[in-house]
């Protein structure tokens, strides 16, 4: 990527994981959270996409996805 701008982030939710990891994986429930359309294929190597406002988009990969635990992308 160039001229692109990388932002790494971990974020710490009050709630059980079980609850939590949902929305990292399912599209209906990552729209309801942060974004207006989002396409996951929440297995690693595959399609993280994430349109948060129309003009904001975030992309990349999985990296890894171990229900209901852990969600990493790039």
């Amino acid at each position: 990527m160039t001229g692109g701008t990388i932002v790494t982030a971990e974020i710490r939710i009050a709630a059980r994981p079980e609850t939590v990891f949902e929305f990292f994986v399912d599209p209906e429930k990552l729209m309801r959270w942060k974004s207006i359309e989002a396409t996951l294929e929440p297995r690693p190597g595959r399609l993280y996409h994430c349109n948060v406002n129309g003009r904001d988009i975030a992309v990349g990969s999985y990296l890894v996805v171990e229900q209901p635990r852990r969600a990493v992308f790039t």
